[in-house]
């Protein structure tokens, strides 16, 4: 989706390193993945959840010389620390901030370039959430200059990246998915590898069962088409208003819609609208890959 000559540098994004001989089982029982993936695989993406099953927060974990190392948002950085601290009790697990650490992405053919020709400082994995989306990279900042002019890199702003995130309907957890009110099927959590329906408990985990096997989705992330200018993030069908445009940019958006209005409106080749604007909705193309 990148460029091979360019990378997107995550500014809003934090690098914890995760220690201490209890940290798979801590972690187990938090997130909303399975933990044992990182035996074969060295990354997850995956949530914690609020006990009624909301989603609080996303977090990309790999496990890398002995350490996981979990990627979350730098705004809830030391919220994440203290709650992991809350829960932890007298487990051996310890939370450290790797400030001297970035995350980049950058496009997915690079991994072979990657293989042949390692850089101190740097490891990567394919994004688990789709491995068709990006290579994701976790690189000290001292090495940012070397992995430029080895791969002959060059950084993009962030204009660039949401205009290729939203018109391929790659949701962003701070921009796309309710804090506190967003169940992770909604947010298609399910088809971006990031439940496990096989481990055992973790916070939430009743609820996304139950919303899962009763099959009472009412809303879930779709993907639009826009036609025309945006003044409103609310939309409608037929006048009903049924749910809000969440990203935007030129003509793509990225909307949490309620189900049976816009199946419909998608089988009868029908429009949403959103003020004088006109959305054409359709379920993102990574709905139907296999990993």
């Amino acid at each position: 989706m990148l460029p091979e000559n360019k990378y997107h540098l995550c500014l809003n994004k934090s690098i914890l390193k995760i220690s201490g001989s209890d940290r798979f089982k801590f972690l187990q029982g938090m997130v909303s993945n399975d933990l044992t993936i990182l035996k074969k695989d060295n990354s997850i993406y995956c949530a914690f959840l609020t006990p009624q099953g909301k989603f609080l927060y996303d977090f990309y974990i790999t496990n890398h010389k002995n350490f996981y190392y979990l990627e979350c948002l730098k705004k809830n950085e030391d919220e994440i620390i203290n709650k992991f601290q809350l829960y932890k009790l007298r487990a051996e697990v310890n939370f450290n901030k790797m400030q001297d650490m970035v995350s980049i992405l950058v496009n997915n053919n690079l991994q072979i370039k990657f293989d042949q020709n390692r850089i101190e400082g740097f490891f990567y994995f394919p994004d688990p959430r789709n491995n068709k989306f990006f290579l994701k990279g976790f690189c000290q900042k001292s090495s940012i200059k070397s992995l430029q002019k080895e791969f002959g890199l060059s950084k993009i702003d962030q204009n660039f990246y949401e205009k290729i995130r939203i018109s391929n309907t790659i949701p962003e957890a701070e921009k796309d998915i309710k804090v506190g009110k967003t169940l992770l099927l909604e947010a298609r959590f399910d088809k971006l590898n990031g439940i496990s329906w096989k481990k055992g408990c973790y916070i939430g985990q009743e609820v996304t069962a139950i919303t899962n096997y009763r099959g009472k989705l009412k809303k879930q992330i779709y993907g639009v088409k826009i036609e025309g200018k945006i003044s409103s993030n609310e939309i409608t069908y037929n006048g009903k208003n049924i749910g809000i445009l969440t990203s935007h940019m030129d003509d793509y958006g990225i909307a949490l819609l309620n189900i049976k209005e816009t199946e419909n409106c998608i089988n009868q080749t029908q429009n949403l609208k959103s003020n004088e604007a006109l959305l054409n909705p359709f379920n993102p193309k990574w709905v139907n890959d296999s990993n």
